[in-house]
C-alpha cells in the first residue's frame, strides 16, 4: 500500500459509495460499535434548533436522522456519487424537500449565521487538508449560540501504541518519529498517517484534544462536552475488530463496550477513545 499514490477524498469515497453503508458502517465489529455509540450520542446532544447543515453527509446517514427529528436539513459533501445516493435515500424515506450540495467543507457556500445546528460526522475534520479553515467556515455560518457536533480520530489512544510497535501494518502507515514528536509535544499536536480505505490510500490527520480545542476556540467555538468511543474496547486493537466478524470477539467487544459507556464522559478516560465526540456552541458576539 505504501507505494500506491495517495487518493483524493472525493475519489476514495466515490469508489465505495455503492456499498458504503454495508461495508463500512455495518461491515465490521469496530464500526458497528462505533456507530451505535455515535448514534446514541447524536440523539442525546443534537436536540434543539430548526435549520441544520450536515457537512460530509456522505450517503445521507445523518441527514435522514436529522429529517426524522424535524430539522430543515441541507447536506454537503465533496463526493458527487455520495450526494446522488443521499438524494435517493432521503426520497426513499419520504423526504423530498432537502437540498444537497457538492462542495468543499473549507469553502461553505452559505451566508453568515445561517444554521442552528451543524454536524460533521465520519471523521470529516481528519480528512480535510485545512481543518482550521473548515472550523472557521463552520463558525461563520453557524448562528451565535448554535450547536456544533462532530467526531474526530484521536491520537491519544491505544491504537497509537500499536502503530508505534508496527508502524507499517494493519492498513495504517505511520512513523515512529511522528508518534514520538506528538508525545514530546505534551500532546499539543497529533500526527498524520496514511490510511487504507478500501484499497484507496488517504492522508489522515490524528488530533489530540488540546489541538482540536485550540482550533475551535480560535474560531469562537466553545467545547461543551467531550465523549470517548472505543476506550477499553481497544484492548482488542481496531485493526483486529475491523477485519473480523467472529461472534466470540463481538461478544467480548460488547462486554468491554459496557465499561466504555460508563467511562465515555468521565475525565480523564474520555480523552483516550479512538474517537473523540465533541459537542460545542458558537460564542455570542
Amino acid at each position: 500500500m505504501a507505494e500506491k499514490p495517495l487518493c483524493g477524498v472525493s475519489e476514495a469515497y466515490d469508489s465505495l459509495v455503492d456499498d458504503y453503508d454495508n461495508k463500512v458502517i455495518r461491515g465490521s465489529i469496530f464500526f458497528r460499535h462505533l456507530y451505535r455509540e455515535l448514534n446514541e450520542l447524536f440523539h442525546v446532544c443534537v436536540c434543539r434548533g430548526c435549520r441544520a447543515l450536515d457537512i460530509g453527509c456522505g450517503t445521507g446517514y445523518y441527514s435522514v436522522r436529522l429529517l426524522k427529528m424535524g430539522f430543515d436539513v441541507i447536506g454537503l459533501d465533496i463526493s458527487g456519487k455520495s450526494i446522488k445516493l443521499a438524494k435517493s435515500k432521503t426520497k426513499s424515506h419520504g423526504f423530498r424537500h432537502i437540498d444537497f450540495n457538492r462542495a468543499d467543507a473549507t469553502v461553505l457556500p452559505f451566508n453568515e449565521n445561517s444554521f442552528d445546528v451543524i454536524v460533521a460526522m465520519g471523521s470529516i475534520l481528519n480528512h480535510v487538508a485545512a481543518p482550521e479553515q473548515m472550523i472557521r467556515e463552520i463558525s461563520r455560518v453557524l448562528k451565535p449560540g448554535g450547536l456544533f457536533f462532530t467526531d474526530v480520530d484521536n491520537f491519544t489512544c491505544l491504537d497509537t501504541v500499536y502503530n508505534f510497535i508496527n508502524p507499517n501494518a494493519h492498513g495504517c502507515i505511520s512513523k515512529r518519529s511522528a508518534i514520538l514528536d506528538g508525545l514530546l509535544s505534551g500532546l499539543r499536536r497529533g500526527m498524520t498517517v496514511i490510511w487504507d480505505l478500501g484499497g484507496k490510500p488517504l492522508r489522515l490527520r490524528l488530533f489530540t484534544f488540546s489541538e482540536i480545542q485550540k482550533i475551535m476556540v480560535e474560531s469562537k467555538l466553545a467545547v461543551d462536552k467531550v465523549y470517548g468511543v472505543h476506550i477499553v474496547t481497544l484492548v482488542v486493537p481496531s485493526f483486529v475488530q475491523a477485519r473480523s466478524n467472529s461472534r466470540m470477539l463481538e461478544c467480548m467487544v460488547t462486554v468491554l463496550g459496557k465499561i466504555d459507556r460508563f467511562l465515555r464522559a468521565r475525565i480523564p478516560f474520555n480523552f483516550f477513545g479512538v474517537s473523540l465526540v465533541l459537542l460545542g456552541h458558537k460564542l455570542q458576539g
